[in-house]
């Protein structure tokens, strides 16, 4: 099969489920929101594949949300375990579970939704608030080990979905998670599972026989509950008099204005110097926020730096209550029309009634307050503060006008410095030739008289030439003393019984070599101006 062999062996796994989310239905059962899985890479070495989004949706219909409790010392639940044979139901993915695929961050999600029993398991419900790990446990049906190593899931059976503790991971399960429920604790689990399920439906069903009209109505509470802790967001949703339509559009209004308040703190921390027609200056926020676009998740900011007001379209985050601004994407925006300027574009005064009217507002506000706060205008010039820092100015340009002039010397010593060196190394280099010639005259002259010294002794003994052994007697003769080479020579006549004629004698008129300078040094003399460095260089 593509990519690899497919696997024919039972194959269970765990695989992390990243987010989920909770929203009240009543009493005794809570809604949570769960992105499943997603068509990318996970960390225990499994691929969903496109194919699972279609093929196996109905997997996940009446499918268990279970939990096993981790106590302490004392016997209070503290956390949870792992997923193991302890395992309780504590909810259910009911039938009808709003199964569905969107796109989050470039990648295809499933979401489903599932059911927790409040009434029958309190502490899991508190726990789960908090935000636990959650992973899905299923049974492979159809997949291959793929090329990179992965093994990539194209159908799987949904066999359970578990709550895990702060201390588990979800990993590779084994044959043996899938038969846990039914070898241990089989009749209890399934009397459990059986009351959520029916509880379950019951609920489902009334909400069916309302024509959909409250599942409806907390999809939309659902969608907008991260508002929950915004004022005026209870008073919304308790009202039963309003119609979907306008639950959500009052609803999406406090969720934009929750957004603008964020944007309008971050912004509120970038300030700037302005100066005013008198010549004073006051700090100033920068950026007001004039509008945003939120299915682009841009914040139009206007830019009041050096009193340009240029408007800007900035990329922003919403992380809780916070919104994060990213200023390096920023790029100017064309007003009114609020897209990427681009060359040609004429940046008019925008027409928008809510962004500009109340950034107009804003920068009426700040004038008056600045106006009413400031102090009567006086000259800076005249102030002890601005003649003390005018004083510590002239000082310090009048110190940087020494030290260019300084580096100017120095520029000027080392143009000259550079010369000399050059200088001296070509002379170097002469020298160097000379003296290597010189080595060599002495070197040749110094072996011609020693040649001509052992000759002279050789010369008085002629009658061992023809003797066996001579020649390796003296074939070091060059390597011995004169004394030691004359030696070596009388013995040889004794040891072969020859009588050595005396021989007139007849020295050569020999000039022992002199010796000769063979280095020449150079001074400091030689330069005349080897003081420039040390003028140049810092005193220790």
């Amino acid at each position: 099969m593509r990519g690899g062999e497919v696997v024919k062996n039972k194959i269970v796994i765990s695989v992390p489920i990243e987010k989920y989310t909770f929203s009240e239905i009543s009493s005794d059962l809570a809604r949570v929101r769960i992105n499943v899985y997603h068509n990318s890479y996970n960390p225990n070495g499994s691929f969903f594949e496109d194919d699972c989004f279609e093929n196996s949706a109905e997997s996940f219909k009446n499918k268990p949300i279970c939990c096993a409790y981790q106590y302490d010392e004392n016997g209070e639940i503290e956390d949870f375990k792992e997923h193991n044979e302890e395992e309780k139901p504590i909810g259910v993915v009911p039938e009808t579970n709003n199964y569905s695929v969107y796109e989050i961050d470039e990648l295809s999600w499933a979401s489903v939704d599932g059911l927790i029993f409040k009434e029958y398991c309190p502490e899991a419900y508190e726990l789960l608030k908090e935000g636990k790990k959650i992973s899905m446990e299923i049974e492979v049906l159809d997949g291959f080990k793929g090329k990179d190593k992965f093994y990539h899931i194209k159908q799987f059976n949904l066999l359970c979905i578990t709550v895990l503790g702060n201390n588990y991971e979800p990993a590779m399960g084994s044959d043996a998670t899938i038969e846990l429920f039914s070898k241990t604790n089989s009749e209890s689990f399934a009397t459990k599972f059986s009351a959520i399920i029916n509880k379950a439906n019951e609920i489902v069903g009334k909400v069916s026989t309302e024509g959909g009209k409250k599942v409806k109505r907390e999809e939309i509470i659902s969608k907008f509950s991260a508002l929950s802790k915004v004022e005026g967001y209870q008073a919304i949703i308790d009202n039963t008099k309003l119609s979907d339509e306008d639950l959500e559009k009052q609803l999406f209004s406090l969720s934009q204005n929750q957004i603008n308040s964020a944007i309008n703190d971050a912004l509120e921390d970038i300030t700037t110097i302005v100066q005013r027609w008198d010549g004073s200056s006051y700090e100033s926020q920068r950026y007001y926020l004039v509008d945003t676009i939120p299915s682009e998740n841009i914040a139009i900011i206007c830019d009041i730096a050096d009193c340009d007001y240029d408007y800007y379209g900035v990329p922003y985050v919403m992380t809780g209550d916070e919104a994060e601004l990213d200023f390096t994407k920023m790029v100017e925006y064309v007003v009114g029309d609020w897209r990427p300027y681009v060359d040609g574009d004429a940046n008019t005064e925008p027409n928008t009634e809510n962004g500009v009217e109340s950034f107009t507002k804003k920068i009426i506000e700040k004038t008056k307050k600045e106006f009413i706060n400031s102090k009567p205008s006086v000259d800076v010039k005249e102030t002890e503060e601005y003649k003390v820092l005018e004083s510590e100015f002239n000082i310090k340009t009048e110190k940087f006008s020494e030290l260019e002039k300084e580096l100017e010397k120095v520029k000027s010593n080392y143009v000259t410095l550079n010369s000399n060196y050059s200088t001296l190394e070509s002379d170097k280099t002469s020298l160097q030739e000379e003296n290597k010639q010189l080595k060599q005259f002495k070197a040749d002259k110094e072996f011609e008289f020693k040649e001509a010294q052992v000759n002279e002794v050789l010369e008085k003994y002629t009658e061992l030439q023809s003797i066996d052994g001579y020649d390796d007697l003296i074939k070091n003769k060059f390597d011995c003393s004169l004394d030691e080479l004359e030696v070596k020579l009388k013995v040889f006549a004794f040891d072969n019984n020859v009588t050595i004629t005396k021989k007139q004698k007849f020295t050569k008129n020999l000039e022992k070599p002199v010796d000769l300078p063979l280095e020449k040094k150079i001074t400091s003399e030689n330069l005349g101006d080897w003081d420039i460095l040390a003028d140049c260089l810092p005193n220790k």
